[in-house]
């Protein structure tokens, strides 16, 4: 009886691991059209824990809509930015912290160099921080980062830069500090771990042989709360690696992290690589365009996001100028979950703690709208 019962519990685990192995079931909705306010979203939209979506958007008829979606679709315009100097205009994608204020950078600014702002959850606008040209100037199109103290951390110029709660602003690191640049250069948004360390990728460098020249397939880094950078990896392009990463890294609860580039690799069409934090090996998890005709997408964008299951997550070009949704599962296997129609933009995911999948996308010239791919 001993034996039969261990044997079955052998069946079982073989077959529960092959489950999870596999690609899961989602079924496609959309949640909300927007409307002329919130044209052009700038994609990742932030998520509360109510299943509410946040958003800022350029938007036609101002400097730029902040937003706010209800899980049944009440759209609300929380902040129109309409004063280059005070507000700024056309505003980075924007992160939530847990009291449900929102963050992000936006152009111009007090001295012509963006600015950090919040808004709270009435939708009262705060510039927290304008740019200088000493602070390492504009600090581009990439969201921030809050920690659970509430400082603020981001891309600034060719630094990385921390505000704090008390408006105490510094750039921890530096970019090309190294002779060729070969600590990294052009860097992108940044992420955090629990312990306070920051990672983040960068779009040049790493090339020892560069001369000082800004050129070079980028770099993974790790940036320690004391200001020690490592490169974790230095990518060398051609069709043995990516090159020139260009979106924000994602870290599972063992601290591995994962990322994409959207060219190089086998087929020049991208890579999907996972970065071990701890030291370890470089692998590249997936080469796009492996099926006929690029059928499982090409040249990925946006940010990957990963389920409890380790499963990753992301967004492809598509052949018909459309968007592609893909999954690679835990056995390292690539699947289409969703192909957009033809002429559509499809901005980056979120994930919410039940693992269903949301964004923005728009077909040719009518309004965008607010999708959802439920786990079933």
């Amino acid at each position: 009886m001993r034996i039969r019962t261990a044997s079955l519990i052998c069946i079982l685990a073989v077959f529960t691991l092959a489950l999870t192995a596999h690609a899961q079931s989602f079924t496609f909705s959309n949640v909300a059209t927007l409307g002329f306010n919130e044209s052009f979203p700038i994609a990742p939209l932030a998520l509360d824990s109510s299943g509410n979506f946040f958003g800022v958007a350029s938007s036609v008829g101002n400097l730029g809509t902040a937003y706010e979606v209800t899980k049944t679709g009440t759209i609300t315009d929380l902040y129109f930015f309409g004063d280059s100097t005070t507000d700024g205009d056309y505003p980075s994608p924007i992160v939530r912290d847990t009291a449900g204020n929102l963050y992000g950078t936006s152009n111009d600014g007090l001295f012509s160099n963006g600015l950090v702002f919040k808004i709270s959850p009435t939708g009262t606008f705060t510039n927290i921080h304008n740019f200088t040209a000493a602070d390492g100037g504009d600090p581009g199109t990439f969201p921030v980062t809050v920690d659970s103290a509430g400082n603020v951390y981001g891309v600034s110029g060719n630094g990385i830069f921390k505000l704090e709660t008390n408006s105490t602003f510094s750039l921890p690191y530096i970019f090309c500090q190294l002779k060729n640049c070969s600590d990294g250069t052009s860097p992108n948004a940044v992420i955090l771990d629990k312990s306070g360390n920051i990672y983040g990728t960068t779009f040049y460098g790493g090339n020892a042989g560069c001369n000082g020249c800004q050129t070079g397939d980028g770099v993974v880094f790790k940036l320690t709360t004391a200001g020690v950078e490592t490169v974790l990896h230095t990518f060398t392009g051609g069709t043995s690696d990516g090159l020139n990463p260009f979106n924000r890294l994602r870290q599972d609860s063992k601290g591995n992290l994962y990322g994409i580039t959207i060219s190089g690799g086998k087929n020049n069409s991208g890579v999907l690589f996972k970065v071990p934090e701890a030291g370890g090996t470089y692998k590249i998890l997936y080469n796009f365009c492996a099926a006929t005709n690029c059928s499982d997408g090409h040249g990925p964008y946006g940010q990957v996001v990963l389920d409890s299951s380790g499963n990753v997550y992301g967004l492809a070009s598509g052949n018909l100028r459309n968007g592609i949704l893909w999954e690679l599962t835990t056995a390292g296997k690539e699947v289409v979950l969703y192909r957009f129609p033809q002429n559509t933009t499809v901005g980056g995911l979120t994930i919410d703690s039940a693992g269903n999948l949301y964004g923005t996308y728009e077909i040719g010239a009518t309004f965008p709208l607010i999708f959802k791919m439920t786990r079933n």
